[in-house]
């Protein structure tokens, strides 16, 4: 059990294990019936989310998709 929070920059979850991952760290987010499904870019690393139900879920990815499709559309800056 935990809490997921998704802001512009992040994906953050605090439970038992606490993750935070940038969106540009994101290569898929999916949906499984009632769990939000990231994939890394980086690796084959999953991350799931159990959300309470497929609604939920369906919402959730659909988030996580737009800000990490956002996140990588971005420019990038330079120092």
């Amino acid at each position: 059990m935990g809490h997921l929070v998704m802001t512009t920059s992040w994906l953050k979850f605090r439970g038992t294990v606490d993750v935070s991952v940038s969106w540009t760290d994101v290569a898929d987010v999916q949906h499984a019936e009632s769990d939000v499904v990231v994939s890394m870019r980086d690796n084959h690393r999953l991350l799931r989310f159990a959300c309470r139900d497929a609604d939920e879920a369906l919402r959730g990815a659909t988030i996580a998709r737009h800000l990490a499709e956002v996140a990588h559309s971005a420019p990038f800056e330079t120092v």
